[in-house]
């Protein structure tokens, strides 16, 4: 018998975990558990990460001063540069400038923020960092 995790693809988020006598169909929302992997429902699977399975993060806020403090100043000064040609990042980075507080599961700070990453303008990994992941 095996334990096997259920992912949805798009998100990774963890849908459900069943075991099985014989391992079902292959499939890329299947993910057979090793051996003391812990997880839970809602948790996020990392396909190359150490742990593979994370729980979820709390929400966090900050005022927008505070947010912006959690970048470099290569990082704001490159998201500012490109804000000039780009109106997505500029009108990410000025409703961060406006906000009384920024929310880390604001949909709007959330697609901001993965925005800047498909950009090239931060990394998944400094993302993570600056929403507190």
């Amino acid at each position: 018998m095996s334990w096997y995790a259920y992912i949805n693809t798009t998100t990774n988020l963890v849908l459900g975990i069943k075991e099985h006598d014989v391992p079902p169909t292959p499939a890329p929302h299947k993910i057979e558990l090793q051996e003391g992997e812990e997880l839970d429902r809602g948790w996020t699977y990392v396909p190359n990460g150490t742990p593979r399975f994370n729980p979820p993060v709390a929400p966090r806020s900050w005022t927008a001063y505070q947010f912006l403090l959690r970048f470099t100043e290569a990082e704001l000064t490159g998201i500012r540069a490109a804000s000039v040609n780009d109106p997505v990042t500029w009108r990410f980075l000025t409703l961060a400038t406006a906000a009384q507080e920024v929310n880390s599961d604001d949909p709007t700070t959330v697609g901001g923020m993965d925005y800047l990453v498909a950009q090239n303008l931060l990394t998944a990994q400094r993302k993570a960092e600056i929403l507190g992941a």
